[in-house]
């Protein structure tokens, strides 16, 4: 099996996925909270929520950190020769294309993990 993904990206991605709902949640509790008690007490709210913000921004450091070091920060630089052209087959791929079950223009591989409109988009 080949895995398009480094362990640590994929690890960054749940770990991501984990601080976002813990936030919203306890964003949601903060706002209705109820000042009797409830489920989820005010104060265990603010500090959930506050360390959870703080695990988020560790991991988009590390995230930063991992891509330097493991040389998949190469995925995120964009060619910007033909850019335009690129993003407009991807786009009328998208559009039409992708109903008429044409083969996709930029075929995910190891060394093209995006195609042009989710390069761009993620840079």
């Amino acid at each position: 099996m080949i895995y398009l993904y480094p362990l640590f990206l994929r690890i960054w991605h749940m770990l991501n996925a984990m601080f976002m709902l813990l936030l919203i949640l306890t964003g949601l509790s903060m706002q209705y909270a109820n000042p009797d008690g409830g489920p989820i007490t005010f104060q265990v709210s603010v500090r959930i929520h506050n360390v959870s913000g703080i695990g988020l921004t560790i991991s988009y450091m590390l995230f930063i950190i991992g891509n330097i070091i493991s040389g998949n920060g190469k995925q995120y630089r964009l060619q910007w020769k033909g850019l335009r052209n690129r993003m407009m087959t991807q786009l009328r791929y998208y559009l039409s294309g992708y109903f008429r079950k044409q083969k996709p223009p930029f075929p995910v591989s190891a060394e093209r993990k995006f195609n042009p409109l989710q390069a761009f988009s993620y840079v």
